[in-house]
C-alpha cells in the first residue's frame, strides 16, 4: 500500500463529491477504507462523520475518530 493512503482517504471523504467517493472505493477497495475508518483515521470533522456512517453502514462507535472526538474537551469560549 502506498504511503499516505490515510491522508488521501481522509481528504477525499472530507472534500470529495459522490463521484470522487466512488473512485476512492474503486482505487483502494472498500475493505481498506473500512479498516482505515475503524482503526487508523483518528479525526474527521463533525459534518462528515454522519455521511461516512450512512455510506459505509458504520455505527459511530465503530469509527476510530468517534471515541477520540468524545475524549477531546471543548474550548471554553
Amino acid at each position: 500500500m502506498a504511503k499516505g493512503y490515510r491522508s488521501v482517504i481522509t481528504r477525499v471523504l472530507e472534500r470529495g463529491n459522490h463521484e470522487e467517493w466512488k473512485e476512492l472505493i474503486r482505487f483502494y477497495g472498500e475493505d481498506t477504507i473500512l479498516n482505515a475508518l475503524k482503526t487508523e483515521i483518528k479525526y474527521l470533522p463533525d459534518y462528515i462523520i454522519g455521511k461516512v456512517s450512512d455510506h459505509f453502514r458504520l455505527e459511530y462507535g465503530e469509527m476510530a475518530c468517534y471515541p477520540h472526538k468524545q475524549s477531546r474537551k471543548g474550548h471554553w469560549i
